[in-house]
């Protein structure tokens, strides 16, 4: 339950401490005098976004402190915040600093935290029923998540993990239906793939080759050229008797044979010519080789004229020599595999909606029929509380549609029988109700006033409570529109609520105020030529005049106000 409220530098507060009892916490006071403040406070603590306009006229930063006791299975539930709060923790301090820049600094238990973590644990801790709460009871898109509350928390895991399941498969589908528009580029692609690898694969190139044909094509080019001066080379080494070079050398070589004995200068000149002898018989022989090994193929020219074009044109589509366009193949194929893959995937993916369909359809059931029986108790809980609360003929349905698939692209979002699957599963639920005998049950936001849906919500929390977590429940002026002897079945419900939790709550009726266990009295006055909101708890006598004042209206409250004040808290008390 909250304890304390710290307050500094909002609005017109410059500081206050609040002490809140258990049970029944009335606030009351003049129109204008700051009850806000105290909601915006809250909310602040609650991790809502905020306005750096709250801050007090002057002033650098706000500040907003909450004193939470920890009482029972409430130490448990806050187990996931160990990090911040022990097991033998008995309570828990909230803080949130906002600056004229914008900043926050929020802590729990003096520890630095997320905003987030504001939002999740004043969830676990606190129930906040704004003003303009009402108009959410009036959209009938929130009425799911109050029949949810209602059935308890064994729904609301199965509701969990549906949305969590049902958001992958989403994606999944969104997944699907992009790889089926792009499945004609990748026909495309792959048709392209398939045409590149298969040319150059067929071309069956090497390394060097290109280099290779241009030296074949010179020398075929020039065959005769070479031919003529192959031939004439050779007779000019090894032809004709006594005048070739070889004959020439012979002659030599006998000459200095016969006498290379009488000196060592020409015995080195005889060997030398010798050697050269040899020598010029090898390249003789090599000559002959080589016209022996010249063959002139008739097309022969023309075939590496055709290879080099073909060469020539794979060079110019993949790249400008043949390990380029190697690489490029190789690449390609890569890439063919990758489009081969994604075709494989769209099956595998396909078959994976399809099982993931069946999974959410199942719990959708589940959840479904859950919803319908936790309807039934529902409706009851509600008539019975409206009833106490003045309205005697009241009829109330917790109405649940199964919507079916009327259009073929919405069938991949339904059951196998057609309905359609929504984030919260096969249901759409909507609340109808019946305030008068002779009506019949149509939609809240239709046919209730303002009185009627303050009611409707009050039963909802009412209900709600017996299965929430939440210890401390807030109301800013839920009583909205009520009034008379219905005001007063109002304050009974409140007081009844509050034997089980603490409930805070702002009013302006008297009737409900008389039931407070503990009565705070927002006023406001002029301190230092400053205006200033105060929060003072009241004594039983100062109850009574406050409660006077309710009744009375303008000015001081008379002896029979204050008569009738007294009346209608003992008539509480009973």
């Amino acid at each position: 339950m909250l304890q304390e409220l710290h307050i500094k530098n909002l609005a017109l507060i410059d500081e206050n401490y609040i002490e809140f009892d258990k049970g029944l916490n009335v606030l009351t006071g003049e129109t204008g005098a700051g009850k806000t403040i105290l909601v915006e406070a809250m909310n602040l603590l609650l991790g809502e976004r905020t306005d750096c306009l709250l801050i007090r006229t002057g002033c650098d930063e706000a500040y907003v402190e909450g004193t939470f006791v920890l009482e029972g299975g409430f130490k448990e539930t806050m187990n996931q915040f160990g990090e911040f709060i022990s097991a033998e923790d008995a309570q828990c301090v909230i803080s949130r600093r906002i600056s004229k820049e914008g900043k926050n600094k929020c802590y729990i238990n003096g520890k630095l935290v997320p905003l987030q973590f504001l939002k999740q644990i004043g969830n676990i801790l606190v129930d906040l029923h704004g003003q303009h709460a009402h108009q959410t009871i009036l959209k009938s898109s929130t009425h799911i998540d109050f029949l949810d509350r209602y059935v308890g928390h064994e729904l609301l895991d199965e509701k969990f993990k549906y949305i969590k399941d049902y958001n992958e498969f989403r994606e999944m589908v969104s997944n699907l239906e992009s790889l089926k528009e792009q499945t004609r580029e990748r026909a495309r692609k792959k048709e392209l793939l398939c045409f590149q690898i298969e040319e150059i694969e067929k071309a069956n190139l090497k390394l060097g080759e290109i280099e290779d044909l241009i030296k074949e094509r010179d020398i075929l080019k020039n065959a005769e050229k070479i031919c003529e001066a192959v031939k004439m080379s050779h007779e000019t080494l090894w032809g004709e008797p006594q005048f070739s070079v070889h004959d020439l050398l012979v002659k030599t070589e006998e000459a200095l044979g016969r006498v290379s004995d009488y000196s060592l200068e020409l015995a080195e000149v005889y060997q030398k010519i010798r050697n050269i002898s040899f020598e010029l018989e090898d390249l003789s022989h090599k000559l002959s080789d080589y016209l022996d090994g010249l063959q002139f193929e008739p097309n022969r020219l023309e075939e590496i004229e055709a290879r080099l074009a073909e060469m020539y044109l794979l060079r110019k589509k993949y790249g400008d020599n043949i390990e380029e366009i190697l690489d490029f193949m190789n690449k390609a194929q890569v890439e063919l595999n990758s489009l081969m893959t994604s075709e494989r995937n769209l099956g595998e993916l396909e078959l994976n909606i399809a099982g993931r369909k069946k999974e959410l359809t199942e719990i959708a059931r589940k959840l479904s029929g859950k919803r319908k029986r936790g309807a039934v108790r529902l409706e009851e809980e509600v008539v019975k509380h409206l009833t106490e609360l003045n309205m005697p003929k009241v009829r109330f349905k917790v109405q649940i549609i199964n919507e079916s698939v009327d259009n073929q692209k919405e069938v991949i979002f339904a059951t196998e029988d057609g309905f359609k699957l929504y984030l919260n599963g096969i249901d759409d639920v909507e609340f109808l109700i019946s305030p008068n005998p002779g009506e019949p049950l149509k939609p809240l936001a239709k046919i209730a006033s303002g009185g009627e849906i303050s009611r409707i919500m009050l039963a909802l929390k009412i209900v709600l409570a017996k299965v929430d977590s939440v210890s401390t429940l807030i109301f800013d002026e839920i009583d909205s529109g009520v009034g008379g002897r219905t005001a007063g079945f109002v304050g009974q419900k409140m007081n009844i609520l509050s034997d089980t939790h603490q409930v805070i709550c702002i009013t302006h009726l008297p009737q409900i105020a008389a039931y407070a266990n503990q009565h705070l009295l927002v006023f406001k006055k002029e301190v230092d030529n400053r205006m200033q909101t105060f929060v003072e708890a009241l004594s039983f006598d100062d109850k009574i005049d406050e409660v006077a004042r309710m009744l009375g209206g303008k000015g001081e409250p008379s002896e029979l106000s204050k008569k009738h004040a007294l009346e209608l808290i003992q008539l509480a008390k009973e």
